[in-house]
């Protein structure tokens, strides 16, 4: 949520293959090196830079794909896109007990670590470089998209912890929407002082923008049955890890035609 604004500029300013082989090899590099790291506050700092670095990784191959694949085989690349990134969602699990239970915890990040080198070669023999970005014109600013980017990872804070946290009797969670929406505010001061020439927003208010918006929400908050209601169910009623996967599947059975 955090990089996600800051990608659009990042990716814009230097391109799309550059951004993305850097922060693959951060990541590879940090989720190698987390299994030897014992220490909490230093674990959780290593996590969030394999989060930032990661961050990068959806919407600038996304973006490559929606801007190079013919359009009539934009349905397509979409459908398998949705369908790789749900599926990696839901056999992370499933994979993440096998590793526990055969090999050790120490797979999870390195299991990453293995296979995003690959990605990285994808990277460098399918996307072209880009050219050197030329100066003209109003220079591009990073600040508003900084300002926007915190405010949504704090909101995703908000929804993500509310319900443990008790919403709005937590001091955390009220100071994490009201800087949240400061932030929002700032950007769109920012936006209005000195637009961004590497960001169309009149893009968002398009009528097909508005409706695969919609739609991909409403997709979403459907998904969340699969991604944390049954598994949580499964882990109440004894399933090990391993077990959710199949026992998902075992449930969705009677649902299918």
């Amino acid at each position: 949520m955090f990089m996600g604004p800051l990608t659009v500029y990042l990716g814009g300013l230097f391109g799309p293959r550059r951004i993305l082989l850097v922060s693959a090899a951060g990541f590879t590099l940090v989720c190698g090196l987390l299994p030897f790291i014992h220490n909490y506050n230093l674990l959780i700092a290593a996590v969030v830079l394999a989060g930032l670095a990661s961050g990068t990784f959806y919407p600038l191959t996304l973006t490559f794909a929606l801007r190079n694949i013919p359009l009539r085989f934009l349905p397509f690349t979409l459908a398998f896109y949705a369908t790789f990134v749900d599926m990696g969602v839901n056999i992370a699990p499933s994979l993440y007990g096998w590793y526990r239970d055969h090999l050790s915890w120490h797979w999870m990040f390195w299991n990453s670590a293995l296979i995003t080198p690959l990605m990285m070669a994808c990277i460098y023999w399918g996307i072209p470089a880009s050219p050197a970005p030329k100066k003209s014109g109003a220079a591009p600013s990073f600040a508003g998209l900084l300002y926007a980017g915190a405010a949504f990872g704090m909101l995703f804070a908000v929804l993500d912890q509310g319900e443990r946290l008790d919403w709005w009797r937590s001091g955390t969670i009220t100071a994490l929407a009201i800087g949240a929406g400061l932030l929002l505010l700032a950007a769109m001061v920012r936006r209005l002082r000195g637009p961004n020439p590497l960001v169309d927003l009149q893009f968002l208010l398009r009528r097909n923008t508005l409706l695969s918006g919609s739609a991909l929400i409403l997709f979403r908050f459907c998904l969340l049955a699969t991604i944390i209601l049954v598994p949580q169910s499964l882990s109440v009623q004894g399933f090990e890890a391993d077990q959710i996967g199949p026992a998902v599947i075992w449930i969705a059975l009677p649902s299918l035609p």
